[in-house]
């Protein structure tokens, strides 16, 4: 039996929130994803930095927006 083992990149994205007065949060996430033979690995990671960032700041903006209501 032949193990072969996959080609994997990883992407990691932290997102730094300022809540004003001193109070802020981090929102970190990543993933891997298998490098087929026909992908070009670099282009493969900013695929990947594009989607996972649109993702963790899209949802970092809605947790702002919760916390600051709850201060109200």
């Amino acid at each position: 039996m032949i193990d072969e083992k996959e080609n994997k990149v990883w992407v990691t994205f932290t997102y730094k929130v300022n809540l004003g007065n001193f109070e802020n949060f981090e929102f970190q996430s990543g993933y891997s994803q298998t490098v087929k033979e026909d992908d070009d690995p670099l282009s493969l990671i900013n695929k990947m930095q594009e989607n996972i960032s649109s993702i963790v700041i899209g949802e970092a903006k809605l947790i702002k927006k919760q916390l600051k209501k709850r201060k109200l």
